[in-house]
């Protein structure tokens, strides 16, 4: 009896000692080799990681730099309003997903992460990894070759809210499918500033729509290729040197945005402006003025 009760009592102390909470902590103060608790907080996300469970939520208590991730779980890192909550990713990226699954959900909020320039990705999840939902929020990202990089994650679903993309060197978004993969963008309230191209979409199966968004002094504002479909609504473009492009069968609806200051306000064909009212007396819903060259939106579709 003695002997049976010595072996669960052991059973239980190892499984203590790997049980891992729904919230985990991290501070300036804390160590990586702390219980990553509110009164132990460990110093890095990594670290945090390790100990959080799955679906569960990573908190930063106070202002640092808390260092690149791997992220291969549901998890939230939540940074609050007024706490500065930074990684530096001088090589290779911010915030990697690898090994997560389409039942995987995984919220970043409240970061700044910053490439210096050198940096490959802010945040990426890149094939053969599969992720339910990713949703970056309140977030800027900055200096980056790529500052958010999806590339043929099969069936995501991106979110991006309340974000600023600024200075990454090739892409703010680049999201490209493979063959019978799909990504589904949602853009909200996302500032794009001074990257080559803020958002790329790419392949057949690559939808985004944009809403309440600013792309400003970019090269090219979005440019929608091979198949691509990008939905435009209340955005405004201005001093970029293409607004909208599309490519190779790509495809831009747009409507209630205004397209101004640019040196081409459109390249390509499928580039097509919302009418409301009766289609026999269209009122168009976008403002396409005052650039270098205007361009033209090819087509028409009509409110409903």
């Amino acid at each position: 009896m003695k002997r049976s009760l010595c072996l669960i009592l052991l059973v239980l102390i190892a499984a203590s000692a790997q049980a891992t909470s729904l919230r985990t902590f991290v501070a300036s103060t804390g160590l990586d080799t702390n219980p990553c608790s509110r009164t132990s907080p460990c110093r890095s996300f990594a670290a945090a990681l390790v100990e959080t469970a799955p679906s569960g939520e990573i908190i930063v208590l106070d202002s640092a730099g808390y260092g690149p991730v791997t992220i291969g779980q549901s998890v939230s890192i939540i940074s609050p309003a007024g706490v500065y909550a930074g990684i530096t990713a001088a090589s290779g990226n911010g915030i990697t997903i690898s090994g997560t699954t389409q039942s995987d959900v995984v919220v970043i909020r409240g970061l700044t992460i910053n490439g210096g320039g050198t940096g490959n990705a802010g945040i990426t999840a890149v094939d053969p990894t599969d992720i339910g939902e990713l949703h970056i929020e309140n977030c800027i990202i900055t200096a980056f070759n790529s500052g958010i990089f999806v590339l043929s994650a099969a069936n995501c679903l991106l979110f991006v809210t309340d974000t600023i993309l600024r200075g990454n060197l090739s892409y703010g978004v680049l999201a490209s499918t493979g063959f019978m993969t799909a990504v589904s963008l949602s853009i909200d309230r996302v500032q794009m500033e001074r990257n080559d191209t803020a958002l790329y979409l790419f392949g057949s199966f690559a939808f985004a729509t944009v809403h309440g968004s600013l792309f400003a002094s970019n090269g090219t504002g979005i440019s929608s290729q091979s198949f691509a479909i990008a939905n435009v609504d209340q955005c405004t473009f201005s001093r970029n040197s293409i607004a909208i492009a599309t490519v190779a069968n790509g495809v831009a609806r747009v409507s209630n945005s205004v397209i101004v200051g640019n040196t081409t306000g459109l390249s390509g064909t499928n580039i097509f402006t919302r009418i409301s009212g009766d289609p026999a007396n269209p009122v168009k819903t976008n403002t396409l003025t005052f650039n270098g060259t205007d361009g033209s939106f090819t087509g028409t579709f009509t409110a409903q």
